[in-house]
């Protein structure tokens, strides 16, 4: 690994940073800069060439690494307010920041309203959103007008765990252990500097998406 002074570098970051081997020595002691050697020289050893599986294979279990990492400070419930004071706390934790502004097709609606027949509960859907996180928390508002943003519906959602076929995304009612939506008037006005500063993203593929950690430190009021 690079050895550095950073909370991943340092062993801070908690379970997310167990699993790595770094090392950093200065020292004029030939006794231990033999033995750093020799380290270096065992790790090189049991090392392997790094394949495209394996580069896939890590990026996925370093996104678990990134939600199972310890829990930010729990004295905030606010979750905005809680992200906005600490982002990076936030970050790749699976939990992002939506905004739906397409309603639903005639067709999607009545697919929804046939589940919910079936279900004997509400059902709650996504339509043709291609970069629908899984496994995720959604924030979910709803911008149909171009004016005022509002909540959707409950507000927090909870999307499959496989990836799901076809233009339907079915997700359920969730919450975030620890946290509460809050109240939309702190959301709105920075998804209104978002939806200004991101006018084609916000529009594309019907709707906006965006890591809650990063949301919360690029609008900021």
């Amino acid at each position: 690994g690079s050895a550095n002074a950073s909370t991943s570098g340092l062993g801070t970051e908690g379970y997310e940073a167990i699993h790595w081997r770094e090392l950093a020595i200065i020292s004029s002691d030939k006794k231990d800069v033999l033995a750093a050697k020799a380290w270096f020289r065992s790790m090189w050893k049991a090392s392997k060439a790094i394949t495209p599986r394996i580069l896939a294979d890590a990026e996925g279990k370093w996104k678990k690494r990134q939600q199972n990492r310890p829990s930010p400070d729990g004295s905030v419930t606010d979750l905005l307010t809680a992200a906005s004071a600490n982002p990076s706390a936030f970050k790749n934790r699976g939990i992002y920041v939506t905004v739906s502004t397409k309603k639903l097709s005639p067709v999607a609606e009545k697919a929804r309203q046939a589940k919910e027949r079936e279900s004997h509960s509400t059902a709650y859907m996504f339509e043709d959103w291609p970069r629908m996180p899984v496994n995720a928390h959604l924030i979910c508002f709803l911008d149909f007008n171009g004016r005022t943003i509002s909540r959707d519906g409950p507000g927090i959602f909870h999307t499959r765990m496989d990836k799901q076929r076809g233009p339907h995304f079915w997700v359920d009612k969730s919450n975030i252990d620890g946290f509460t939506f809050g109240p939309i008037h702190p959301w709105r006005r920075r998804l209104e500097k978002a939806r200004s500063a991101n006018p084609r993203r916000w529009n594309s593929s019907n709707g906006f998406v965006m890591d809650l950690g990063e949301f919360a430190e690029k609008y900021t009021e």
